[in-house]
């Protein structure tokens, strides 16, 4: 690896700082993530609405910090009886430096998923965000530090996957990845990490059809529907991609689908109080959904 590349130095941060107190940085973090400065630069960063980033949005990562720090604390090893007088004793060890890339779709939660659990087990971070919508999570982190947490238990780095993740994935002092993305791209991560046999989390994005019987309460049917295919612009891994309806109802169903599809407030400003419609977060995302 080259002198100047970008994981180098947060990883030496990271490995020197791996004894740092995850109870009190998830503590503070959690005061920080109160900002509503935050929920305004995820909207600028990802476009999504105002009146979910600053709510939320912010709320649920700080309730994510606020959980991970109580359970900091109650995490211990255990003893199994082993028989003819013999008892193990099991102690939970902290792996070290983990390597975390999160998506684009909710930056601010997808960074919280990382960081909190990561740093309460004792573990330090190094954490790429997506490409397309690292702003928050750059301001997340600098708010951690302002609060008091430690230099090198959370560190970013932001670039493309090739010079940036890919470094991530296979770095000696990397013990374990986190991965949220893509089912393709999962597939690369975790061919990457076992080349050099080291452990990885995968959670992928997928998209479920919505299935509805024939005993199925249809205007309720037609509600999931449309708030699952458009929440967030459809940028969801549970968003629904497809319905499969019982073929008696199907006039039915659409007549219902067609009063709740044109209820939605159509908004082409995230900024505004109102918004239904979400913005789709690049070009290419847009021409992959609709195209």
């Amino acid at each position: 690896m080259r002198n100047n590349s970008p994981v180098r130095l947060p990883l030496s941060l990271a490995h020197d700082a791996a004894t740092a107190s995850a109870a009190r940085a998830a503590r503070s973090a959690s005061t920080a993530c109160a900002l509503d400065a935050i929920g305004t630069i995820e909207t600028l960063d990802s476009g999504r609405p105002i009146s979910e980033t600053t709510t939320d949005s912010v709320q649920h990562a700080a309730k994510l910090f606020g959980y991970y720090a109580g359970l900091a604390d109650k995490l211990h090893g255990s003893t199994v009886p082993m028989g003819n007088d013999a008892t193990a004793l099991v102690e939970r060890e902290p792996f070290g430096v983990i390597g975390a890339i999160s998506a684009w779709n909710y930056p601010l939660l997808n960074a919280a998923t990382k960081i909190a659990p990561i740093i309460a087990c004792g573990n330090t971070i190094v954490l790429k965000p997506a490409e397309q919508s690292p702003l928050v999570t750059l301001l997340l982190a600098a708010l951690m530090q302002q609060a008091g947490l430690p230099d090198g238990v959370v560190n970013i780095i932001t670039g493309f996957g090739a010079e940036a993740g890919a470094p991530l994935i296979t770095h000696p002092m990397v013990s374990k990845i986190s991965f949220t993305g893509s089912m393709l791209t999962g597939r690369r991560v975790a061919a990457a990490a076992g080349g050099v046999l080291k452990g990885v989390i995968l959670e992928l994005g997928g998209k479920s059809p919505l299935i509805v019987f024939d005993d199925a309460d249809l205007p309720r049917a037609a509600s999931a529907a449309v708030f699952s295919t458009f929440m967030n612009a459809g940028q969801t891994c549970t968003s629904c991609a497809r319905v499969l309806v019982a073929r008696p109802l199907m006039d039915q169903f659409a007549s219902h689908l067609e009063r709740k599809f044109v209820s939605l407030v159509d908004s082409s400003n995230p900024y505004r109080g109102e918004c239904s419609w979400r913005m789709q977060v690049s070009e290419a995302g847009r021409s992959r959904r609709w195209c």
